[in-house]
């Protein structure tokens, strides 16, 4: 059984894993800090993370140090399942999308940004950051690849959404995934992979390739299998992009 949850909301912030991370000795574990608008919100890499007011925009901070044998892609894994957990009640089209998107009919829904502080060789504070569509954007030629989608527009939901319930849900559904052992964990994170089966196409610095999913290692290295027969890794999404039909 969870324990409580210590909750933080902000009205407007930075984003909600500096102020994690800023605050991360004060804080007690777990905390969930929501806020209702983000001025710098980052997604991966140098992305920015696009928000309108309404959305989720939470970071949840976990107990650590983490033991030295979990690896760092456990945190991923943990929230991406925890998402598409909390979410089942309102699509059960929700799935992860390597390595950590998730995505409603080839659009994007949610997104994960881990940071982490790590000192004497364990993470010794961790931030994991979520943010949720649920206010409908327009669909625009800025989004090419995987435009957004909200979560009423999946049409399933069993009346309003509650905003603040929802990120706690969302936040008890990643520390209890982050407490199976670790197999189960890549099990459940692989039940729920973004083309999971069958041939598609990918594109790499070779230029665009058929290929299907092989496997997914405990430190987040994805494997395809080509076209013909070649085995390809790749450790990011810089490496790997996924092509769809809007191209």
């Amino acid at each position: 059984m969870l324990g409580p949850i210590h909750r933080i909301h902000l009205e407007t912030t930075d984003s909600t894993n500096a102020y994690a991370l800023r605050n991360a000795l004060q804080l007690l574990a777990p905390t969930l800090i929501t806020a209702s608008e983000q001025t710098a919100g980052r997604g991966q890499g140098d992305h920015t993370w696009d928000s309108l007011l309404g959305d989720i925009l939470a970071t949840l901070v976990i107990p650590t140090p983490l033991a030295q044998s979990t690896p760092l892609f456990a945190l991923t894994q943990s929230a991406a399942i925890g998402i598409a957990t909390a979410l089942e009640p309102y699509s059960s089209q929700v799935d992860i999308k390597w390595p950590n998107d998730l995505i409603a009919h080839d659009r994007k829904l949610a997104g994960i940004l881990i940071q982490t502080r790590i000192a004497e060789g364990s993470v010794q504070s961790a931030a994991i950051g979520f943010g949720i569509n649920l206010v409908p954007r327009p669909q625009i030629p800025v989004y090419p690849t995987f435009p957004p989608i909200s979560l009423p527009e999946l049409g399933k939901s069993p009346g309003p959404i509650d905003a603040d319930s929802l990120a706690e849900n969302v936040a008890r559904c990643i520390l209890h995934t982050l407490s199976l052992q670790q197999t189960a964990r890549e099990k459940q994170y692989t039940k729920r992979l973004y083309r999971r089966e069958g041939l598609h196409p990918y594109a790499d610095s070779s230029g665009i390739f058929l290929a299907r999913i092989h496997s997914i290692a405990p430190t987040g290295e994805i494997t395809l299998i080509r076209e013909d027969g070649q085995r390809v890794e790749y450790s990011n999404n810089r490496e790997l992009r996924y092509i769809t039909a809007a191209e």
